[in-house]
């Protein structure tokens, strides 16, 4: 319905999934010129100790000009990049961040948003080369992008294995065993791969899982837990949708989560205090403000507040995204609104369904 442009969903977004859309989303972004010295410092921070390449050389240098626009994807750190249409999401992101630049007369960089923080390790400790299912064994903690790649020796020798002896086998077995080392995290390891694949069109990767990033972040945290603002907003988007479709997301009274060795914790009001679940500290709304400004970095937006987050620290005009993340971007038109945070254009990422003979 949304590719259709259908007209019911027209309230629920800010601007349709059109070359018309995309002109008028650029036109109108308003980024707070404080926070691109933050997000130029916090990408070169973030890239330490990799050789960027011209065109990644190029992006950066974009990013820091005033008149400069994004376009993003995102997704969990599957290892080895997971499944196919994650390739496809960055090639989608690049090529139509190609397009508009040239179409639009301003920069427009491609940025991967690494979903570092998620902590469902189930999803994202397998790939499938073939038929051959590659699986990273060992337990399941806290922020994935934080966990050392301990035990992946033996998978990178498996994917090799899969790969064969094809045409660019050998480039890609080095690529795989220089990337996904032990003395690596996942995140670490993720951005080496795409950028090793995709640095030479100009993508830049982004891991929202930084300090400096996050004191930018901070307000919204804030109203977040003093005000409930995700779940108001959400409730009311639920019952515009409701004639039509089921909630895709589910909006909690906090919709953050509190981050520590080994855990990402949801918050909850307990009384006159804020309890992080299972066995996390206990707080003061006074002392859980403090915490929040002086500790940022330990404090990571669910699923509904995330697309928040990048909203308010990259120049972003387009999110392309699966199906299943197009239905929960439409849970949050008046979110966005709440916080006075320009809502993107939102486009359907390469899909296909394979069908069977039957």
């Amino acid at each position: 319905d949304h590719v259709a442009d259908d007209s019911f969903l027209s309230s629920f977004r800010d601007h349709a999934p059109t070359w018309d859309g995309l002109k008028a989303a650029a036109g109108s972004r308003q980024f707070n010129p404080a926070h691109r010295p933050v997000l130029v410092a916090a990408i070169k921070r973030q890239y330490a100790g990799i050789e960027l390449g011209d065109a990644v050389s190029s992006s950066i240098e974009k990013l820091a000009r005033p008149d400069a626009l994004t376009i993003t994807t995102g997704h969990q750190l599957c290892v080895f990049l997971g499944p196919l249409y994650v390739p496809f999401k960055l090639l989608n992101t690049i090529r139509l961040a190609r397009e508009a630049e040239a179409k639009f007369g301003v920069p427009v960089v491609p940025v991967f948003w690494m979903a570092s923080e998620d902590h469902d390790r189930a999803e994202i400790d397998h790939a499938w080369l073939g038929d051959r299912r590659l699986h990273w064994p060992g337990a399941t903690g806290g922020a994935v992008g934080r966990m050392p790649l301990e035990g992946i020796d033996q998978v990178v020798n498996e994917a090799c294995a899969a790969l064969g002896q094809g045409t660019d086998s050998a480039r890609l077995q080095a690529l795989l065993r220089e990337c996904y080392r032990a003395d690596r995290t996942l995140a670490e390891a993720t951005r080496r791969f795409a950028h090793a694949l995709f640095g030479r069109f100009g993508l830049v990767i982004l891991d929202g899982d930084d300090r400096f990033l996050k004191q930018l972040f901070a307000p919204i945290m804030r109203e977040e837990l003093l005000n409930g603002i995700t779940q108001r907003a959400v409730q009311y988007a639920d019952e515009q949708l409701a004639p039509r479709y089921a909630p895709q997301a589910h909006a909690r009274a906090i919709n953050l989560f509190h981050l520590r060795d080994g855990h990402r914790a949801r918050i909850e009001a307990d009384g006159d205090h804020y309890q992080v679940m299972h066995g996390g500290p206990r707080f003061t709304p006074q002392e859980l403000l403090l915490d929040l400004e002086v500790r940022p970095q330990d404090y990571s937006p669910n699923v509904l507040l995330r697309p928040l987050y990048q909203e308010s620290i990259l120049p972003n005009i387009a999110y392309i995204g699966g199906g299943g993340e197009l239905a929960y971007w439409m849970q949050l038109k008046w979110l966005f609104q709440a916080v006075r945070v320009p809502m993107p254009v939102v486009l359907l990422r390469t899909s296909a369904a394979l069908l069977s003979a039957k």
